[in-house]
């Protein structure tokens, strides 16, 4: 038989047109036996935890005792369950549910996949949205139970507020604190390639860049690059040896638990200086040796930064030690 995890009941409430609405969340299927059963339990318990401490305001949460109680009397749901008129007539009796949240555990090469779908009840017609996450092991899939919840609840609260396919289209706006208590600070209005939002972390750190004389080949200036630009330079670092580098600091970080940062591409790094630093926003350094590092390699010995004293963009040598700013996309 093929276990279930997250089997958590959450209800929500709207904006006023949806206020009576409630959601509940239904067994995620283990496809693979990804989890054991030990980790199941604990991942819907922290799953459920983070879901009731980012609510506030947004969602009311059914007691997990409730959902124990209801579980533990009919043993194991299924999808394909939902409409079976003993399990639904008892669901709406102790629920009283509208919609069902529920989705899949899986691999898909070596890593794990997780999709998060809603449903209506008890036709089971998926809604559209949701939200997919991809990791490489269970200690990486329990990390990112915070990015999870957020995101599912930034799809709920966005079709809530007639956002379309991305929950976060109504939520943020350049200036607000972020899902990670960052700040944001640049908003492209709409979502691709999983993101739409760029969220500058809550502090600097200091770093060099790099390996003089070593050329990290494939890094590029634009906007929605720095993702990628900090793999290439956390790769290459790592196969030569050298550690505590801006971007590998950058990668490690976790930050009220989201562990998605990166370092910043240069034009990225121009958009907080616009955005954030000339709007007195963000806490940066302004004095006149304010230099932020990117992650744009401009020559086998530099790598373009951002003064944040007067916004002029430079090269200098990749072993000194500058600010840096962590940055994420969602």
């Amino acid at each position: 038989m093929k276990k279930f995890l997250l089997t958590a009941v959450f209800a929500f409430i709207g904006t006023l047109v949806f206020s009576q609405e409630r959601i509940a969340v239904f067994p995620f299927e283990d496809m693979e036996n990804v989890l054991t059963r030990n980790e199941s339990v604990m991942f819907y318990r922290e799953f459920s935890n983070e879901f009731t401490n980012r609510s506030a305001g947004r969602f009311s949460v059914v007691p997990r005792q409730e959902v124990e109680r209801l579980i533990n009397t009919e043993a194991a749901f299924q999808l394909s369950d939902f409409s079976a008129r003993a399990k639904t007539a008892e669901m709406q009796r102790v629920l009283n549910g509208t919609q069902i949240l529920s989705g899949l555990i899986g691999k898909l090469g070596n890593s794990i996949r997780i999709t998060v779908s809603l449903y209506t009840y008890p036709e089971l017609v998926q809604l559209p949205g949701g939200t997919t996450l991809s990791v490489a092991n269970t200690t990486e899939l329990f990390s990112k139970i915070p990015e999870l919840v957020q995101r599912i609840q930034n799809e709920i609260t966005g079709k809530r507020n007639g956002a379309g396919v991305t929950g976060a289209t109504a939520m943020y706006k350049v200036g607000d604190i972020g899902p990670a208590g960052g700040i944001i600070f640049y908003d492209r209005g709409f979502i691709a390639d999983g993101w739409r939002y760029l969220e500058a972390a809550p502090t600097d750190f200091r770093a060099p860049w790099g390996a003089d004389e070593k050329n990290v080949a494939g890094t590029d200036t634009v906007i929605g690059s720095g993702k990628r630009n900090t793999q290439i330079i956390v790769e290459y670092l790592n196969r030569i040896g050298v550690s505590n580098r801006a971007a590998q600091i950058c990668a490690a970080m976790n930050v009220n638990g989201f562990t998605d940062w990166f370092l910043p591409s240069i034009d990225e790094l121009d958009l907080i200086y616009w955005n954030l630093q000339q709007r007195g926003l963000g806490g940066f350094g302004g004095e006149a040796w304010s230099w932020y590092w990117s992650s744009s390699q401009s020559s086998f010995i530099s790598a373009w930064l951002q003064n944040f004293g007067d916004g002029d963009q430079l090269e200098l040598f990749k072993s000194l030690s500058l600010s840096v700013r962590a940055v994420r996309a969602f």
